[in-house]
């Protein structure tokens, strides 16, 4: 009768009690994003290049945050891939060869921006498509691309000259 006793007891002490392993994820957030962690400008791939020169803190410091790339000039391309789980995704790429003058040879993928709304991916239309940016949760980087979900296209009228 004892140990049921202190079996029932140690049960509900576990149930009632707040246990760090029992607590479920926080889902990611979701556009339209209310703030942004970490805005990356232009270049966009520099990004990346963070991970590449310190994996682990980088990692640590970016994991979760929601981050913003500019693209400036130009307009949003619409040139989506898809992966091998039949996921869309906005790719962003950089050179990863060049010749003695700096001029890039080869280009590889450098971020992976996984969409949260394919098939009308605009979130934030701001009334011009001058230029674009990407709005999304940042996972780290697997097999050397960093990967970014729920991500959001927005539009802007970009400052400066009159080209």
């Amino acid at each position: 009768m004892l140990v049921r006793v202190l079996s029932l007891v140690s049960l509900s002490a576990c149930l009632l009690a707040p246990c760090g392993c029992r607590e479920q994820p926080k889902p990611d957030p979701v556009p339209p994003f209310s703030q942004v962690d970490f805005p990356v400008s232009a270049p966009p791939w520099t990004f990346s290049t963070i991970f590449e020169d310190d994996p682990e803190g980088t990692d640590k410091r970016y994991r979760g945050k929601i981050i913003e790339i500019e693209f400036g000039m130009g307009e949003w391309s619409r040139n989506l891939h898809v992966d091998d789980d039949g996921r869309t995704y906005f790719s962003v790429r950089k050179p990863s060869r060049r010749d003695e003058q700096g001029t890039p040879l080869e280009w590889k993928e450098a971020i992976r921006c996984y969409l949260y709304r394919p098939e009308n991916p605009i979130v934030e239309d701001q009334g011009s498509q001058q230029a674009f940016g990407i709005k999304g949760v940042c996972k780290g980087m697997v097999g050397g691309v960093v990967i970014l979900e729920n991500c959001s296209i927005y539009t802007y009228q970009a400052e400066g000259p009159d080209w």
